[in-house]
């Protein structure tokens, strides 16, 4: 299920000059993401039940060297952040606040929203999701666009997604029977992380495209920005000219308060 609300945390510079001035936002290569995991090299083990003759190790070699070329280069990836799911506004305040809510993340404003200093934007989840399948499969027919929340777990089923039948995919072809693969255990290259990562509460958009692109794109997003939230210690300098523009495309200008070790976002007044 798409969430109505996502929050993209990011910089100030970023925020003012690249997504809110261009109305566009950047769709990464997945070797850019800041986890290991995802951005280092994996390596597929032949099943016993598919080890070819002949040279094992140079076949091993040459199948996982276009393994990583097809997933860093095929595979696109833009990241949210959604609210806890036992979040709920209290009945008696109109504010959002507390540590479940998305734009109340500490850890995210401080990894990405130049700890405390930058922006969290308020997407409308199924405008971006129509704006994104609409646009980007317009480019090029043959791109996949998936979707889901991240899970996290330390130790996850990867058996089935890190063996393959190199026999089988012999037969097949090495490029597309490895893009199958891809395509097949998505969730588990894509969609998975450690425990250490569980605070984000995480929502992605992944684009996979046969057609070899090593550079990021940017999709336009005029319209799906709900909120602009400046963090707690937001620049004093920036605060007028980004106020101006939200003045100007129409969306509503917040800013994130602590109170006593708790945070809420409350309406921004000048």
């Amino acid at each position: 299920m798409i969430p109505t609300e996502l929050f993209h945390y990011t910089s100030a510079s970023t925020a003012l000059e690249k997504i809110l001035l261009n109305q566009q936002i950047k769709v990464g290569l997945i070797k850019c993401v800041n986890d290991p995991r995802e951005s280092k090299d994996w390596t597929l083990l032949p099943k016993f039940t598919g080890v070819p003759k002949g040279s094992l190790f140079a076949q091993q070699l040459s199948i996982n060297q276009e393994f990583t070329k097809i997933k860093q280069a095929e595979w696109k990836v833009i990241c949210f952040a959604i609210s806890n799911s036992r979040y709920k506004r209290h009945p008696k305040s109109n504010i959002d606040e507390g540590f479940l809510y998305g734009a109340c993340k500490s850890r995210m404003w401080a990894s990405y929203g130049e700890n405390h200093k930058g922006v969290c934007l308020k997407f409308n989840g199924r405008s971006f999701d129509k704006q994104i399948r609409m646009h980007l499969k317009g480019i090029d027919k043959s791109r996949k666009v998936y979707c889901g929340k991240v899970k996290y777990a330390d130790y996850g089923d990867t058996e089935d997604s890190v063996s393959i039948d190199y026999v089988e995919l012999l037969k097949i072809g090495v490029t597309n029977g490895l893009r199958r693969h891809l395509r097949k255990y998505r969730k588990q290259f894509f969609l998975s992380k450690s425990t250490d990562w569980k605070t984000e509460s995480e929502f992605r958009w992944l684009v996979n495209s046969e057609n070899e692109n090593k550079e990021a794109e940017f999709l336009p997003i005029k319209g799906i920005i709900e909120e602009v939230i400046i963090g707690a210690d937001f620049s004093t300098a920036n605060r007028s000219i980004l106020f101006e523009l939200c003045k100007i495309l129409d969306i509503p200008f917040r800013e994130m308060i602590w109170t006593n070790g708790f945070p809420f976002v409350s309406d921004y007044t000048r």
